[in-house]
């Protein structure tokens, strides 16, 4: 993903990052600090991106990106390169 250093993540480019942290598999622990969240944030996302269809949360906590959260990850990216570059 693009460096957002300066500019504020829109909620799709911070679905992203989740998404793209958990892509083979992580705790909440390694997506709060590899999407650079705080635990609350990451909370109310997971519950969307879970009910949305683009994460799935297996045993002991652990979550992983469905088929469907890495296609709307390279959505993102695409939309990135064409719009904030």
């Amino acid at each position: 993903m693009a460096n957002y250093q300066g500019f504020r993540r829109n909620n799709f480019q911070i679905s992203a990052a989740i998404l793209i942290r958990a892509k083979k598999g992580a705790r909440k622990t390694g997506i709060v600090f590899g999407a650079n969240l705080n635990f609350k944030m990451c909370d109310e996302y997971l519950g969307k991106l879970i009910k949305a269809g683009l994460l799935q949360e297996l045993p002991d906590r652990f979550f992983q990106t469905t088929t469907e959260g890495l296609r709307f990850v390279e959505i993102v990216k695409k939309l990135n390169r064409q719009f904030l570059s």
